[in-house]
């Protein structure tokens, strides 16, 4: 938020596991029922679509309006909306609900901060530290405010707390590194502002804050490299631009020589003129230059960068005394023999250029772009195709050179020679000790010879020579996730510096993550690596998968698992968990495909085959039950409570459906012998389900489900009839029984308030009123019987089921103006 807080979604609560259950207490189905529509509603927020997401969060309250973490993600909503007064109510009504709520109380915070209200701020964020210490965003919001109150120092320790807790969040540096600069502690904040670039190299405001810090120390040398670097980012920035204007301002390139080399060092001096000279300002680049070779002749990379400003300024002679200078130093430097060749056709000294050239192909053995292009056909098990490559790079064989020892060793760990190999790289070891390329090379044969233990030890060395070195802990991090050491994998990788060195750094941070089950930050890893990765990509998707399913996140599987088939459209198990996302998520048709799929594809797995053949058979069972009158008129009770006008009306009463039909798939087992049980058990599935009151289902279900088990009717078509007479007889006892309560809800207008609704009740007799039902379920039994006996003529048809009746002549509109059809009869 205003401070850089934004956490979209409260934390997830601890679920089971998330393998196959086929019975769910009647407490277990509400929760999961709750925790499904939750993080739906999150996944909607994510994805920009609020208006959805607030529905789901309103449903979430529906079932259980203490649910604190819904009213947290209106708030979110409300802010992403830009409604800070509506978004701050929403977190008080969290707070009320859960005082130590710690995302609202940071998001509080942060919104006092955003209004600039630091005391008040600091009072949320004290109490969201209080409860839980290790918050990264938390104790950043809390630095913050304590900055901005003056308690400078103090905020330090917290700026501190949030970095070891997320390391990878650049504004936590950056904010540290503005703290710094008020305290006049310019080294610390260059170091923190070192740190944020690593993250991200072309970040702006690290860039400003760099050029903040040169400017405040009066290195306006650095600061005018600084503004050139940004300006190549973002030319238009205008603060930029005036920051360019004043390091120029002081810096004044027109100094004398002799100021130049006191107060400038070369290295500075050098990228001033590489900025120049890549800003076409040669002349000035070149005056620079000039003042580097004066006090070192010699300095390789001035007489470069001096050759290619004279041929910019066509002074081609004195660019080939500046070449040749450099080229008595490195007369094997590629690139300065064909800046010398491109000079001497300049000067038509064609038999020279002819002469370099030669020596360029001499030369020219593209050994770096050859091995890159090789290690990657080793990563993608193309062994033939890297061999060739390796073979073409080891065409000299120098035993002086260690290089000759790589190459040749990378030779013949690709062909798989791996005793050949590792006698040889041991050779090269011998002789060029402590070569740490040698070192990693051998590891990795002894780690393909299944050495595990020597392959560690060999990069351990490495590590004791140079403890930055990423490569050694990231293959450390590999070998011991090999081993199943999953904790020790996780050390290893998180001493790596720099994780673009190697993508597959986020594989095994997602790998690792998984197997001690800390779910989110493997959805974490493993989304950064499926956006950069190149092989292992069916593995991580499977494994986003499994999270995702975890946490009940059924889209986010959904799309993950077939985002594996489609990099191997024969990974069984892939079909099977994917059927078990739809079977969980309701999707009955399109699980029962999937599990077929996977049956299909391993037809002798009898985990795949059990579960494939119990699910047709369950799915029949379910089919015929929802083709019955009973399910019918079940849903049709549950439909009536929907509210047509809304929107996604039509959409909800298909997810209406699928809910009961999913619910009674729990206790499709079950047989009752006695009609008092049965409907208990539905009656509890079809009010979870339509989020309906028991009475309701008392009022409007029960007479008619025991008539309908008593008298075993509905067979046939021919017993529809006497169907519909007894759902008109039990409904008409039901009204009959209840007039008074009736005429009271319609009077407080807690339904339809007209004449009709007054003059049917007014009708009903009183003598046997019993006080036994709810209000709700009383209006819902008048509208069933208005319904029914509008088209009672159209139920004696033998050509039409009662179910058929419902498809075709439902509608809502028609139930909730029943009572003229009363009248009409």
């Amino acid at each position: 938020m205003g401070c850089g807080s934004s956490q979209a979604e409260a934390p997830d609560k601890k679920k089971g596991n998330h393998s196959e259950k086929h019975s769910i207490s009647s407490q277990d189905t509400e929760l999961a029922d709750k925790q499904k529509l939750y993080q739906r509603g999150n996944y909607l927020l994510k994805k920009g679509k609020y208006d959805q997401a607030i529905n789901l969060f309103n449903r979430v309250l529906e079932i259980d309006p203490e649910f604190a973490d819904a009213y947290y993600s209106k708030a979110i909503v409300a802010f992403e909306q830009n409604k800070i007064e509506d978004a701050l109510n929403l977190l008080k009504a969290t707070l009320e609900k859960q005082p130590d709520h710690v995302y609202a109380l940071n998001e509080a915070g942060c919104l006092m901060i955003k209004q600039r209200k630091f005391p008040e701020a600091l009072d949320y964020l004290e109490k969201a530290y209080a409860k839980q210490q290790n918050f990264s965003e938390v104790n950043y919001s809390l630095a913050y405010a304590l900055s901005k109150l003056n308690r400078k120092e103090e905020s330090l320790k917290y700026y501190d707390l949030a970095i070891q807790e997320d390391s990878q969040q650049k504004h936590f540096y950056i904010n540290k590194a503005t703290t710094l600069i008020e305290l006049n502690k310019h080294e610390e904040a260059l170091k923190c502002v070192s740190e944020a670039l690593k993250l991200d190299s072309n970040y702006l405001d690290a860039l400003i804050t760099q050029g903040n810090i040169y400017k405040v120390t009066q290195q306006f040398d650095k600061m005018y490299g600084t503004c050139s670097a940004m300006l190549k980012i973002d030319n238009n920035n205008k603060l930029v631009q005036q920051m360019k204007e004043e390091a120029e301002k002081n810096l004044n390139i027109q100094i004398t020589d002799q100021q130049a080399s006191t107060i400038i060092p070369i290295e500075d001096k050098l990228t001033l003129a590489e900025n120049l000279y890549s800003e076409k300002q040669y002349a000035q680049a070149r005056k620079v230059v000039d003042q580097i070779l004066k006090k070192d002749p010699l300095h390789y990379q001035s007489l470069r960068l001096n050759a290619k400003i004279q041929v910019e300024q066509g002074q081609y002679g004195d660019a080939l005394t500046s070449l040749n200078k450099a080229l008595s130093q490195q007369p094997k430097d590629i690139n300065a023999l064909k800046e010398k060749a491109f000079v001497l056709e300049k000067l038509k000294r064609l038999e020279e250029a002819l002469q370099c050239h030669t020596m360029i192909i001499d030369e020219e053995t593209n050994q770096d772009k050859k091995e890159k292009q090789a290690n990657v056909y080793m990563k993608l098990g193309k062994v033939k195709e890297a061999s060739e490559i390796f073979e073409s790079l080891n065409v000299k064989h120098n035993l002086d050179d260690p290089q000759t020892y790589i190459f040749k060793g990378k030779l013949l760990l690709s062909q798989e020679k791996y005793d050949e190999g590792m006698t040889f790289v041991q050779e090269g070891l011998e002789k060029n000790k402590n070569n740490i390329e040698i070192m990693q090379l051998l590891a990795q044969f002894h780690k393909a010879k299944k050495n595990e233990k020597e392959a560690l030890n060999l990069h351990q060395q490495v590590l004791d020579i140079d403890k930055h070195n990423d490569c050694s802990h990231f293959e450390k991090g590999v070998i011991y996730c090999d081993q199943n050491q999953y904790k020790k994998a996780l050390e290893s990788l998180q001493k790596i510096n720099k994780l673009d060195f190697n993508e597959l750094c986020y594989f095994y941070f997602g790998l690792c993550y998984s197997k001690i089950e800390d779910y989110k930050n493997c959805i974490k890893n493993l989304n950064t690596y499926v956006k950069l990765g190149r092989v292992k990509l069916e593995e991580a998707y499977f494994m986003l998968g499994g999270a995702n399913l975890y946490l009940l996140r059924f889209d986010e599987a959904e799309e993950n698992y077939i985002d594996c088939i489609k990099q191997n459209p024969n990974n069984a198990e892939a079909h099977y968990q994917l059927g078990n996302v739809y079977k969980k998520d309701k999707q009955i048709e399109e699980a029962k495909k999937y599990y077929e799929l996977a049956h299909n594809l391993e037809p002798y797995n009898e985990t795949y085959k059990q579960t494939y053949e119990t699910f047709v058979n369950e799915k029949n069972y379910l089919v015929e039950y929802s083709n019955s009158l009973l399910f019918t008129l079940s849903t049709f009770i549950g439909v009536c409570q929907l509210n047509q006008k809304q929107q996604d009306y039509d959409q909800q009463k298909s997810e209406k459906y699928l809910n009961i039909l999913l619910l009674l798939e729990t206790n499709q087992k079950k047989r009752f012998n006695t009609i008092e049980n049965h409907f208990e058990q539905l009656k509890q599935l079809i009010a979870k389900s339509y989020d309906m009151q028991y009475t309701v289902i008392d009022d409007t279900l029960f007479p008619i489900m025991q008539y309908w088990h008593n008298q075993k009717i509905c067979k046939k078509k021919k017993d529809v009839n006497d169907f519909v007479t007894s759902i008109i007889h039990t409904v008409k006892l039901l009204v009959n029984i209840n007039s008074d309560k009736i005429l009271n809800v319609i009077n407080s207008e807690k339904s339809l308030n007209n004449k009709y609704c007054v003059e049917f009740a007014n009708k009903c007799q009183h003598e046997f009123y019993k006080n036994r039902s709810g209000s709700l379920g009383l209006i819902d039994g008048i509208k069933i019987l208005g319904f029914l006996l509008k088209y009672h003529k159209d139920f004696s048809k033998d050509q039409m089921a009662f179910s058929e009746l419902i498809a075709t002549k439902y509608q809502v509109e028609e139930i909730q103006i029943f009572h003229e059809s009363y009248f009409k009869q």
